[in-house]
């Protein structure tokens, strides 16, 4: 089994690295329609919409004007989210989000961190970067 550190992920806004990424993620999920009849002793589903929602956390750069300070409340982005990095070949998920959270926070003897959440509008495509 193949396993991945956690050493080049990359996310990118509009084609733009943002800076100093701790972590990210994504989650894919669908929404099952009921199709199960009255009668039926069993539950039954069929596949319904599908939606995702991506995750990230990182140290404070307010001078990344087209990473992270691009990434406004409400702002409808193109996202990338690279989880092994750039390279020809490796793992890419890509799509159109709105941006719905933007925090910051600040802890004694700690760096200020800046986390973001999105929402997908419309479906995320899964392939490599080339």
């Amino acid at each position: 089994m193949a396993k991945i550190i956690a050493r080049g992920g990359i996310v990118e806004i509009g084609g733009n690295a943002v800076a100093e990424i701790m972590s990210l993620s994504i989650d894919e999920t669908m929404e099952p329609i009921r199709s199960d009849a009255l009668g039926d002793t069993a539950q039954e589903n069929i596949s319904g919409d599908t939606s995702w929602t991506g995750q990230l956390e990182v140290f404070w750069d307010k001078a990344d004007s087209t990473g992270q300070e691009a990434m406004t409340i409400g702002a409808s982005v193109t996202v990338s989210f690279l989880p092994e990095g750039a390279g020809t070949g490796n793992y890419e998920m890509t799509g159109t989000a709105l941006v719905t959270s933007r925090g910051i926070a600040n802890a004694k003897q700690a760096l200020v961190t800046q986390s973001f959440s999105v929402v997908g509008n419309g479906a995320l495509t899964s392939g490599t970067d080339t």
